[in-house]
């Protein structure tokens, strides 16, 4: 087996095991465990647990960007749906976890950004990049006229975005759907009707 698919088998366990858990709550040799690598390979491909905990932030962002991409494109002809497709599909999937986990990268920004710059900054390219990525549809639907020309898509992209996590922060708290139907109702009912 190559280092590369070793390296990634490791991430992939990690990912899993730290998106129950929490990063500081999971242990290096047990995602090694988990990884059926051998005790000791972990600094073969990771200077430090921060180095590996950033790579898990890499990995959560692609993961995320690419479904939000999947989910978007199959609402093509209307931005706005296609927004509302990721975000049911992320319910679909909370609901299926019994509204537990949340978001793995705002988890990670909660217990880390604090203690870690680069946790910090890595986090925060990738809410920019989610942020941008729901700029770009309201922009896309004040063309076809389904957003009115009087809400600034930047302003309106930040509040979608951290209402959404705002809502999963609450939706584990809860543990109920509540918070997400109102997140629903809101951007939906009211900001992006």
């Amino acid at each position: 087996m190559n280092s590369d698919t070793t390296k990634n088998r490791i991430i992939q366990k990690g990912a899993e095991l730290v998106y129950l858990k929490g990063f500081n709550n999971t242990g290096i040799q047990e995602v090694l465990q988990a990884a059926e690598v051998p005790r000791g390979s972990f600094y073969f491909y990771f200077k430090n647990k921060e180095e590996f905990g950033l790579c898990l932030v890499d990995y959560f962002s692609s993961f995320i960007v690419s479904i939000a991409q999947k989910q978007m494109q199959q609402g093509a002809a209307d931005p706005v749906e296609g927004l509302k497709n990721f975000f049911n599909m992320y319910i679909g999937l909370m609901n299926k976890q019994n509204f537990t986990c949340g978001c793995p990268i705002g988890n990670i920004a909660q217990e880390m950004s604090d203690l870690s710059d680069s946790f910090r900054n890595r986090i925060a390219g990738f809410f920019d990049q989610a942020k941008s990525m729901i700029q770009a549809c309201i922009m896309e639907a004040q063309k076809t006229g389904r957003v009115g020309p009087d809400k600034d898509p930047a302003e309106l992209s930040d509040f979608i975005f951290n209402s959404w996590e705002g809502a999963l922060i609450d939706m584990k708290v809860t543990k109920s759907s509540r918070p997400l139907d109102v997140f629903m109702n809101t951007v939906f009912g009211l900001l992006l009707k």
